[in-house]
């Protein structure tokens, strides 16, 4: 037994100095600290070497500081199987497209933050641990009528407004990952889950894999009508095995949902409308 006791502690030892490796010499990240550095047992053996290839690989494409974060690059591998070239190209794909389209000033773009009363979400709730939460107010956002008003790209480009808000206040929290939440109590067919209304989810699976991969560490949706399951259905196709186990949908039966979300909040924290004590 003590052998074995030894084995472990050598073996957890071997494991930090890999990773002061990583995230000291090889990738000059931030150090971590707070929440993020608390994940820092999520790195496998594996991960560590894939980290030491993807490195040198991608360095000469990262153009802000933070993504030179060993907690940014890890999505990549994640993502691509821990193969470093095929990460590589992923990430450099996604950097071109951030710069082309602007993506690093999004969250402060006055015109997107005029559409948020038409199509509400909020950022200011917290799980435990402070992990931020995004609740996307779905039932309110008619879909249909942007759809038919030739308005697809402007719909895109405000939910990747709301994935780049969630991902900077998560990167700000120090955190490596995010919520999102729904109450789709309210949601219909002709506004919602209608034909013309397909493109919308589409588009926004696609740009959350392309753009944001491994960030939401649950999406749930309650309140969820069966015309929504067959939405999902048709997207989950474009999502990712990680982010189709994030999914978790549950109808309007409070004693099915309310378990799963008291294991992200703490009653306070919650609102009452998914089950909490938290003020609406």
């Amino acid at each position: 037994m003590r052998s074995l006791q030894l084995f472990r502690f050598i073996f957890n030892i071997y494991i930090l100095w890999c990773l002061e490796i990583v995230l000291v010499g090889v990738v000059p990240i931030e150090i971590p600290s707070g929440n993020a550095a608390n994940n820092i047992v999520n790195f496998s053996v594996e991960e560590v070497k894939a980290l030491e290839q993807f490195y040198p690989l991608a360095k000469n494409d990262l153009y802000l500081e933070y993504q030179h974060s060993a907690f940014y690059l890890i999505r990549w591998l994640r993502a691509k199987n821990l193969d470093p070239k095929k990460a590589k190209e992923f990430l450099a794909t996604s950097l071109h497209w951030r710069k082309e389209n602007k993506i690093d000033t999004l969250r402060y773009d006055n015109e997107m933050a005029k559409l948020q009363s038409r199509y509400p979400f909020t950022t200011h709730l917290r799980g435990k641990d402070g992990i931020p939460v995004g609740e996307l107010q779905l039932p309110r956002w008619d879909i249909r009528k942007v759809m038919i008003a030739g308005k697809r790209a402007i719909i895109r480009r405000y939910s990747i407004y709301y994935l780049e808000t969630m991902f900077q206040i998560t990167r700000e929290l120090n955190h490596t990952d995010f919520v999102v939440l729904m109450d789709l109590n309210g949601l219909n067919n002709r506004q919602h889950t209608c034909f013309r209304c397909l493109p919308f989810y589409l588009d926004f699976a696609v740009s959350y894999e392309n753009n944001y991969p491994n960030m939401a560490l649950y999406i749930v949706a309650i309140n969820a009508p069966r015309l929504f399951e067959v939405v999902l259905q048709v997207v989950r196709p474009v999502m990712t095995p990680l982010t189709n186990k994030a999914v978790k949908l549950f109808g309007s039966n409070k004693a099915d949902y309310q378990p799963f979300l008291l294991n992200i909040f703490i009653p306070e924290q919650l609102p009452k409308r998914f089950g909490g004590t938290k003020q609406n």
